[in-house]
């Protein structure tokens, strides 16, 4: 038969003691700070959540500044092309005035040049011809007359 021993009884007493006590004074206060741990570890999660959302956002935005900044990066390169462009046509185009202008110069101070030389050679062909003229015919005319009869034919050009 089964007898019970007392130890056995007081061993069972002193389990439902301690169950009792432990579950009075630990098992609430273990179980508040395992909820408070839950609800703090839940909020944390959740603040991360929010700090992602916030960055990725933050991304975002930092992404459109990027591609505006290259939107207008490529913009004033485009405009500043342009500038030196029609800077450099505007050069051009002073320095082929420029260039004309001194060619007209120098166009027009060689026909004078020329003018100048036909005129010398023209006086000196005359007193060539009044010298020789002179040598031919020796006395019978004056030297003015000469002179007068060689410039008339100079002058008349054939």
């Amino acid at each position: 038969m089964l007898s019970i021993d007392l130890s056995f009884v007081w061993v069972a007493v002193n389990l439902l003691i301690l169950y009792i006590f432990l579950r009075k004074f630990l098992f609430g206060r273990v179980g508040d700070f395992i909820d408070r741990r839950a609800a703090a570890i839940k909020a944390d999660i959740d603040s991360g959540k929010a700090m992602m959302a916030e960055g990725e956002a933050y991304r975002r935005q930092q992404q459109d500044m990027l591609g505006a900044a290259r939107a207008e990066s490529a913009a004033l390169l485009d405009e500043a092309r342009g500038s030196a462009q029609r800077e450099r046509d505007a050069i051009v185009s002073d320095a082929q005035r420029q260039a004309s202008a001194i060619l007209e110069r120098a166009r027009a101070e060689a026909a004078r040049e020329q003018e100048r030389a036909y005129g010398e050679i023209k006086a000196q062909a005359a007193a060539l011809a009044i010298l020789a003229a002179s040598k031919v015919i020796e006395a019978n005319m004056d030297t003015a007359q000469n002179k007068i009869l060689v410039e008339r034919f100079v002058n008349e050009r054939p």
